[in-house]
Formats: C-alpha cells, structure tokens, sequence
C-alpha cells in the first residue's frame, strides 16, 4: 500500500491546478488570449520546477484550488458564450493576472 505525506499530497495537489492553467494554453485559438497570459504562464512554469522546495500549507492550497476552479469556470462561461477569453482585457490595456 501507497501512503503518500500531507507535504507530497500538498505539492501534487498545486502541481495539478498549475498544470492545468498551462495546458489550457494548448487549446486557446485566439492569439489575443495566448499573448495576455503569456506572461503569468511562464511565471507558473518556472514556479513548478522550484515546487518541490516550497513550503505549502492546506489553507493555500484550497485557497489556489478554489481560484483555479473560478477562472475554470469563468473560461467556460466565456468559451460557451462564444467569446474569445480575456480579448475584453486585453485589447483594453490593463493587466490580467492569475490570482
């Protein structure tokens, strides 16, 4: 039997909302969306090769949990809506960040 420690179970867990986020980036059509988020992708690319090396506690993780199942559901509301994500934001200049 596999038992896993609450600080690997931690760090799988934001490994796999980090994970996610990114490869949405493989499914956005819109140059637009792939250019706003440009920057917040490499960002989440480079935490994930330092990830092993953070301390992380369970309230920070649900809390990136919570935040990744909100912008999921935001994306999909959008793309459901026929609405290239983000292109509202991103043709108006202000930032977008992942929070």
């Amino acid at each position: 039997m596999f038992v896993m420690s609450v600080d690997a179970s931690l760090h799988s867990r934001l490994r796999n909302c980090l994970q996610t986020i990114l490869e949405l980036n493989d499914g956005f059509n819109s140059p637009v969306l792939v250019h706003a988020f440009m920057r917040e992708l490499e960002l989440i690319r480079k935490f994930l090769h330092h990830l092993d090396a953070a301390e992380l506690q369970e309230e920070d993780v649900l809390r990136i949990e919570k935040a990744t199942e909100v912008f999921l559901d935001e994306l999909r509301g959008l793309f459901a809506a026929g609405q290239p994500a983000g292109a509202e934001r991103a043709g108006s200049g202000a930032p977008t960040r992942l929070q």
